[in-house]
């Protein structure tokens, strides 16, 4: 921060990523400005201006990741520069994953109308949207990171997504041991 005695303001200060630097009053944290400056918004899920966040991750690709809790849910999802909350399509996204590459796996409903999806840096919509998203290591195990392929599920059937294409190259309709035995079959690596 230019400012040095900003930084007393708070209990903590994270690193700068994209002019931008998450801090921690209390137990909720928010975000400054390159001049130490609060950058805040009127809209959060919360209600708590200012500092409405319980934990507040860095920027990267234009969003941040931020979590949320209102009650016994704990929310996250992606917020601009500027603090406001992604939308898609005109829909506020109700959890979000960090961006890599430009690319995140995004939420829309919750209980049995939550679906997911692939989006851009720019709220693109990438793919289609499922009840469920996990990326695939080489290893051939579901996990949560960037990978070639994502496991996708809808109504308890799963289908291989290749990231780069966005396209299914196994529909969703195998259950989980079928799944597995038909990559194999197919002879699809992870590498």
């Amino acid at each position: 921060m230019n400012n040095e005695n900003n930084v007393l303001e708070y209990d903590e200060v994270c690193p700068y990523s994209e002019g931008r630097a998450a801090v921690r009053k209390g137990e909720f944290w928010g975000y400054v400005d390159e001049n130490g400056k609060l950058v805040s918004t009127d809209f959060t899920r919360s209600g708590k201006p200012g500092f409405p966040y319980n934990y507040a991750e860095p920027f990267c690709d234009g969003w941040a990741k931020v979590h949320d809790k209102v009650g016994q849910e704990d929310n996250c999802y992606l917020i601009d520069r500027n603090c406001n909350p992604m939308m898609v399509d005109g829909e506020y996204i109700s959890s979000g994953d960090t961006m890599r590459n430009g690319v995140s796996i995004v939420g829309f409903g919750c209980f049995e109308d939550y679906r997911e999806c692939f989006i851009d840096k720019n709220c693109h919509v990438l793919s289609d949207r499922f009840e469920e998203i996990s990326y695939i290591s080489k290893k051939g195990i579901p996990y949560s990171d960037f990978g070639i392929y994502a496991m996708v599920r809808n109504v308890y059937k799963y289908g291989l997504l290749n990231v780069k294409s966005f396209k299914l190259e196994l529909p969703c309709e195998y259950g989980w041991t079928d799944f597995w035995e038909e990559i194999e079959r197919l002879g699809i690596s992870f590498e």
